[in-house]
């Protein structure tokens, strides 16, 4: 529902924006009723407990505000079981719902036991708690769900579902049973229910919220935070300033400026020539530590296994983004000279590969960022899809330009007074024809991909 209100609100700004409105006083109130709407305290109605860390262990994602989720355990050695009580707080409640702990051998969903709190389909007061099993990345049920579980108590009142039961330390005979007498990993996750059937999580959008590190229940730990994979967050960051930042500023040079500067040299050679050449070789570097990054952390190609058929994409498109990086520099390095045949053969190759491998790059880093494990914020994905209308916007205004020039003779009379003033070897070559606009557009065009490419690499890192 959050997603839906900011969908609704944008659409009122941009109705009153699109249709030149001047109702001012309106847009104000949208955007301030927009702001303070997304700062306000979400208060879940549920609160760390004050034992936590001291007489009971707990796993929570508790801030100023209130907690989403708690679940606090307490070793009873009298009975060899551990007392559970798990808590989640929802936003629709009218729907069934179920609230789940995994327990796992690594930090991965899969191959993990797991004890559900549902809420009950006809009494929607009630909850229960029972044993699942996690195969693959597939919630199955087993044949005996209640089995190592007594005291068994729950409710679903005010949006907060909570089940309170004992659970054995050890369930002998059944392997999808974890026995609790060592460490595990954490798993924490929710959804709805339809018809009786589990529906795919909804606590975080891509994976369930994983234990930083193997939490014993026989001890009294504050747990907080989640498992974060840093290799998956450079490799994402690599990329996003790799395109989003270098590559579209390079594009730009490459396409629109080859006669600003004149008299600018750097190493013999035209500066843009230069920046582009050094800017590219930065993007190569970028993919290569990105790609060995990554290729490290999935000891191979990714499997990516709970995305779906699109996402699954990923890995196959980087790739092909990694081939056409390292080929297309390699053919600029091994070109014709200016004045063979196959130059402009060589030139349309060149652009059409360094556009293509551009876009396959953008797409997928989109794909990077919706990735299962990945943990990123939800909005990545809109700000960079931002970034490419941006970009696309750009791209046609400088183009637009660039035919007004031709279409005015302008750009023509320049070429031919540029070539005339290099062949008689005269110092002084005049400015290019708006010249003045183009610094400034190329100035205000580094700096939106610094604003798009360091607020990117911020929530991916963070």
């Amino acid at each position: 529902m959050k997603y839906l209100y900011i969908l609704v609100i944008y659409g009122f700004i941009f109705l009153l924006t699109a249709l030149q409105m001047q109702y001012t006083i309106i847009k104000g109130l949208l955007w301030s009723l927009f702001f303070f709407w997304l700062i306000r305290p979400v208060l879940t109605g549920i609160t760390l407990d004050n034992s936590c860390g001291i007489t009971r262990g707990c796993y929570h994602d508790c801030t100023s505000s209130g907690c989403s989720f708690l679940i606090m355990w307490f070793y009873r050695p009298e009975i060899k079981a551990i007392e559970f009580t798990m808590k989640k707080s929802f936003s629709d409640i009218y729907r069934q719902q179920w609230f789940a702990m995994g327990f796992s051998h690594d930090e991965r969903m899969g191959d993990d036991s797991v004890i559900e709190c549902v809420s009950d389909p006809d009494v929607r007061i009630w909850a229960d708690a029972r044993h699942s099993y996690n195969d693959n990345h597939y919630n199955v049920e087993i044949s005996h769900p209640k089995i190592g579980l007594r005291e068994m108590s729950g409710s679903m009142r005010d949006g907060i579902i909570t089940c309170n039961f004992t659970r054995l330390v050890r369930v002998e005979d059944i392997d999808s049973i974890f026995n609790l007498d060592k460490p595990w990993y954490l798993l924490v996750t929710n959804g709805y229910m339809d018809n009786g059937s589990k529906l795919k999580h909804e606590l975080y959008p891509n994976e369930p919220f994983i234990s930083p590190y193997k939490v014993d229940f026989q001890k009294h730990d504050d747990v907080t935070g989640r498992k974060i994979h840093y290799l998956v967050r450079v490799h994402g960051c690599l990329m996003v300033f790799a395109w989003m930042i270098l590559a579209s500023a390079s594009i730009i040079l490459a396409r629109y400026y080859k006669h600003q500067w004149p008299e600018g040299r750097a190493c013999g050679r035209r500066i843009w020539y230069q920046v582009h050449k050094v800017i590219m070789l930065s993007v190569l570097i970028c993919v290569t530590a990105s790609f060995i990054v990554i290729w490290i952390h999935t000891k191979g190609y990714a499997k990516l296994k709970g995305a779906n058929v699109i996402q699954k994409a990923h890995p196959t498109l980087g790739i092909i983004v990694m081939g056409l990086t390292v080929i297309n520099p390699l053919m600029a390095f091994i070109r014709p000279k200016s004045d063979t045949a196959t130059r402009p053969i060589f030139k349309y190759v060149h652009g059409f590969l360094g556009t293509t491998v551009y876009v396959i790059a953008i797409l997928n880093c989109i794909l990077g960022v919706t990735l299962p494990n990945t943990f990123v914020p939800w909005y990545t994905m809109w700000i960079i899809i931002a970034f490419a209308i941006y970009q696309l916007v750009f791209e046609i205004m400088m183009e637009s330009y660039e035919c007004f020039l031709i279409k005015t003779g302008r750009k023509s009379d320049y070429e031919i007074r540029e070539m005339s003033a290099i062949r008689n070897s005269i110092t002084k070559i005049p400015a290019p024809p708006g010249s003045l606009l183009k610094n400034i557009l190329i100035g205000f065009h580094v700096l939106v991909l610094f604003g798009f490419g360091i607020t990117s690499i911020v929530t991916i890192a963070l």
